[in-house]
């Protein structure tokens, strides 16, 4: 099994040391020898000049088992929170997948509840180890917890690859030896056993999980170049679509992963800043639920007066109405439909942000609704208990450059 472990360990505290390189140790002991653990650990797996960055991303999207070392150093350090939130869109996703937070000294589950970052990850949903437990007593949790575990797990990442791979089969095999080549810089190696159109449409639905485009640089170069080795506009469009949403940070994505997770329970909203909502909104949605994308999200029109939350429920069933003109003949029939429905659907409000009041009684209204309150370009600073900020936030120039970028690769294959 792949295990991952996130830590920010004070290198100056020897216990704290200690723990870590005890629990990497009996971890790498424990497993079977035919199928052995491997213990991705940045203190002993990463070398001077590794792509550090790209390889904690491949860790967290990959590995099997996820444990998190909450000391006071690493509350405070920015990208544990980071790998955290992280691990717990992977967690939202996959209700099996195990993340195992481990509570060192210095760190009880009020510190951990009262911090903003983490208390909004929902990890209070999984049984965190105390401080004071052993490195041997969470190997043997784990080796409980994975006994008759699948090996490998699918993972939501290997999902991804795999969508787009149907769909890149599709390819001429050929021609997309050259998008290959664009893409790792090099031929695909030869290997025996696995037909050679998908050994290379492979190589294409990785680069694009990865979000690494190498020569073709942009979601234009990469559909011209799918078009180019005759990929059908229909399937080249559905990889444009799974592979635009990548560029989201996915931290913003877990935030709201984990708004949707919570949806039945509590009258929480997210809060998402975008310059371009209408494709920002769209993009953190799809990359929320990827690859199950799909035309779930609505907008709600702005400007109402004092009576706005009867008016809101209006412009709700109005909104979803419009999107399913097919389904409704009017908007009792939108306000029936979206009472009974079960799957996820998003709907963008506009300033105001929603009182707690008017947003619970519209999740008991609408129990499937995840609302999503536009800020404007940024985030607020603070906002209420009830709304979840989509935390770092999109990255306004980014947002700006991919829309400009997918609309050009639109174009291209309409």
């Amino acid at each position: 099994m792949r295990i991952f472990i996130s830590h920010g360990t004070d290198k100056s505290k020897d216990p704290e040391l200690q723990f870590l390189d005890g629990l990497e140790q009996l971890l790498r002991q424990s497993a079977a020898d035919d199928a052995p653990h491997d213990v991705l650990l940045d203190r002993t797996r990463l070398e001077a000049g590794d792509d550090w960055a790209g390889v904690l991303q491949d860790w967290l999207a990959e590995c099997e088992v996820a444990i998190l070392l909450l000391s006071p150093r690493a509350m405070q350090r920015p990208w544990v929170l980071k790998e955290a939130t992280i691990l717990a869109f992977r967690r939202d996703r996959d209700p099996a997948f195990p993340l195992l937070p481990i509570l060192l000294p210095g760190v009880d589950r009020a510190a951990f509840d009262a911090h903003p970052g983490f208390s909004a990850l929902a990890l209070g949903a999984t049984q965190a180890f105390a401080a004071g437990v052993t490195p041997a007593a969470v190997v043997d949790f784990v080796n409980h917890k994975l006994a008759g575990a699948p090996v490998p797990r699918i993972t939501p990442l290997d999902r991804l690859q795999t969508a787009l791979e149907n769909r890149i089969c599709d390819a001429n095999a050929e021609a997309l030896e050259q998008t290959c080549e664009d893409l790792a810089g090099e031929p695909v190696a030869w290997s025996a056993g696995i037909d050679r159109v998908r050994q290379r449409a492979r190589v294409v639905a990785r680069a694009i999980v990865r979000g690494r485009l190498g020569r073709l640089v942009t979601l234009t170069g990469m559909t011209k170049s799918l078009s180019t080795a005759a990929l059908a506009n229909e399937q080249n469009r559905k990889v444009l679509d799974l592979a635009s949403s990548v560029w989201v940070e996915e931290e913003v994505a877990a935030r709201l992963r984990s708004v949707i997770a919570c949806r039945a329970v509590a009258p929480t909203a997210a809060a998402l800043n975008s310059a371009r909502v209408r494709y920002g909104a769209r993009m953190a949605v799809w990359r929320a639920q990827l690859p199950d994308i799909g035309n779930n999200i609505y907008w709600v029109a702005g400007g109402g007066s004092d009576g706005w939350a009867d008016e809101i429920v209006e412009r709700i069933c109005a909104s979803y109405l419009e999107g399913n003109k097919d389904l409704c003949d009017d908007a009792d029939d939108a306000d029936d439909m979206l009472r009974a429905r079960v799957e996820p659907v998003f709907f963008v409000i506009p300033p105001p942000l929603p009182d707690a009041m008017l947003l619970a009684s519209l999740h008991q209204r609408y129990a499937s609704a995840v609302f999503i309150a536009h800020t404007g370009d940024t985030l607020p600073a603070t906002l209420p208990a009830h709304i979840t900020a989509l935390h770092p936030g999109l990255r306004v120039d980014l947002e700006k450059q991919n829309r400009a970028d997918y609309l050009s690769a639109q174009e291209f294959i309409r």
